[in-house]
């Protein structure tokens, strides 16, 4: 508005020389709140699903200052991610958009994908996601990756608009599907983890079900930014006993798998993490070397109450940005 504006090229130029200038009360709000915005990171705590804000939870290391800030961001009437089957929350590695999954739009189907970018009030439905669950986001943040449940198959849909294409219905299972830079989707099916080009082609068993070792099913994958290996949860007979469950690492050239923690669910952070809940709940930290996949440090607590599903499902996402 022109009222808004300098009076003289003067007045500008003394304002950018300025480093305390603040144009109006506006001004001071912007500064105080978006000077630390990138370094924020949003979480999911609780069964009615809300969202926080925590910044620095992985900065918990000797000679390091933690600072933590949440606040709650509520989704609209019915969309409850934890109320469908599934790992249900995706963030945009940039951090700047998140997707779960939720009710059909037009009230059509079981669930839908829904867009919401961090600068909007409020989501968007993707289109040619219905039915989906499990979202996961391509490296470059363009595209996701999701399941598809009756009929199991698992697509990628671009956020420009174009349709989504169907990459594989070979042994579905569901679970989740992780995106990996190598070009590779992961996904679980009931004879184990499959790989598939993301552009579609032959899927192949990665890494079989050890039944030897009672094992009952892989699930929950997460690929590791630098495509050398993926993350995922191993189940043990009996399924209800979750205290049975490992987080496992296994290499993306060998399929070679090592067994990292007990958990039900793991997601790897930027900031040189595992982030892993438990089977009572509760949300760790441990330093993860994802080059040599494996830990190199004991696991802080970050929070408790995380909401855990069948086979140990959590609507828990990580960006690049720190953002949870």
């Amino acid at each position: 508005l022109a009222a808004d504006r300098f009076s003289t090229a003067g007045e500008f130029a003394k304002s950018l020389a300025d480093p305390s200038f603040r144009y109006g009360v506006q001004g001071a709000v912007v500064e105080a709140v978006g000077g630390r915005w990138k370094t924020l990171a949003l979480a999911a705590t609780g069964s009615a699903f809300a969202l926080a804000l925590v910044a620095g939870w992985a900065l918990t290391r000797q000679g390091e200052t933690a600072v933590v800030s949440r606040y709650a961001v509520g989704l609209p009437d019915g969309h409850d991610p934890a109320a469908i089957f599934g790992s249900n929350v995706a963030i945009s590695p940039d951090g700047s958009q998140m997707v779960y999954a939720g009710p059909a739009a037009d009230g059509k189907g079981p669930s839908q994908l829904w867009l919401r970018r961090r600068d909007q009030l409020g989501p968007t439905a993707v289109p040619g996601t219905l039915d989906g669950i499990s979202p996961a986001f391509s490296p470059d943040g363009q595209s996701l990756a999701f399941v598809t449940q009756n009929p199991a198959y698992v697509k990628v849909v671009s956020l420009g608009g174009a349709p989504p294409i169907t990459v594989t219905d070979v042994d579905v299972g569901g679970g989740a599907v992780a995106w990996s830079p190598d070009g590779n989707l992961y996904y679980d099916g009931n004879q184990g983890v499959h790989r598939v080009a993301a552009t579609g082609g032959e899927s192949t068993v990665f890494v079989p079900v050890d039944t030897a070792k009672q094992e009952i099913g892989q699930a929950w994958e997460d690929a590791l930014p630098n495509g050398k290996g993926i993350i995922f949860t191993v189940g043990h007979a009996p399924a209800t006993d979750l205290s049975k469950y490992d987080i496992v690492a296994a290499d993306t050239k060998t399929g070679e798998k090592t067994t990292l923690v007990r958990g039900v669910f793991g997601r790897y952070a930027a900031s040189g993490d595992l982030v892993y809940v438990t089977a009572d709940g509760t949300l760790l930290a441990a330093p993860f070397d994802q080059d040599a996949l494996k830990l190199t440090g004991p696991p802080v607590a970050l929070t408790q109450g995380v909401a855990i599903a069948t086979f140990g499902a959590a609507s828990l996402s990580v960006a690049d940005d720190g953002t949870l």
